[in-house]
């Protein structure tokens, strides 16, 4: 039998209220893994997306850069698709890493927020982002509430971190402080994770706000778990 478990405080802020819901849907900004693409998340994400239809638009982009193929890619790309990530980690010693290309996926994320502005009259409420995908959502979440003048994402009211890890580059720009959260976070691992593994997920579980955060695991790996748990922690989330 399918086993999952969810932490979650009662006392939960919810993104939207009820009148917010009943006049429009959500705006989720997904953010794809290493060496994916969009439209390969979006397949993935298949029966999420249907299943929350009557609530959210969902909205997938591609990372800027191309990268070396990952072996442990869930998913098959299509012959001739380039693997595509959100930047180039390089190690900088033992215990850090710089990421190239940071900004051109921020000014990417700056894109997608006027795109939806201009097909829908407001931005994106929620930015989704799975493994590598979840440490640039975690970055566009702090930048949207440490530092606004600075976000891509200035309407941003919640995140969804799944096989997620934080963004930890070695940058003083980005010091400790400015990395924790207090806006409403959804996080989700795979117990049989074995490429990001749950107590990788915790450390960003840890950098949010326990009033605020909701966690569930299920027993699947490295995807986007759709199975009926699954789905309705997103549903009631």
């Amino acid at each position: 039998a399918r086993h999952t478990h969810t932490h979650t405080n009662r006392e939960q802020h919810r993104h939207t209220t009820a009148a917010e819901k009943a006049m429009r849907k959500l705006s989720v900004l997904c953010l794809h893994g290493y060496s994916m693409t969009g439209a390969l998340l979006q397949q993935s994400m298949r029966r999420t997306c249907e299943r929350l239809s009557h609530l959210a638009r969902f909205r997938f982009v591609d990372g800027p850069h191309t990268v070396e193929p990952s072996p442990h890619l869930p998913l098959e790309l299509p012959e001739g698709t380039r693997p595509l990530g959100w930047w180039r980690p390089e190690r900088q010693d033992d215990r850090s890493w710089h990421f190239h290309g940071v900004d051109d996926s921020l000014a990417l994320l700056s894109q997608a927020e006027a795109s939806e502005v201009e097909a829908h009259g407001h931005g994106v409420d929620v930015v989704l982002g799975f493994s590598q995908g979840s440490a640039l959502a975690h970055l566009a979440t702090a930048l949207r509430q440490h530092r606004p003048s600075a976000s891509p994402l200035p309407s941003l009211r919640g995140a969804v971190f799944v096989g997620g890890f934080p963004f930890a580059p070695a940058s003083p720009a980005f010091a400790e402080a400015s990395l924790h959260l207090s806006m409403p976070t959804l996080h989700v691992a795979g117990s049989r994770d074995k490429i990001v593994r749950p107590e990788t997920s915790a450390r960003l579980l840890q950098l949010c706000a326990e009033d605020n955060r909701t966690y569930h695991e299920h027993q699947g790996g490295h995807v986007v778990h759709s199975g009926s748990a699954s789905l309705a922690v997103y549903e009631d989330w």
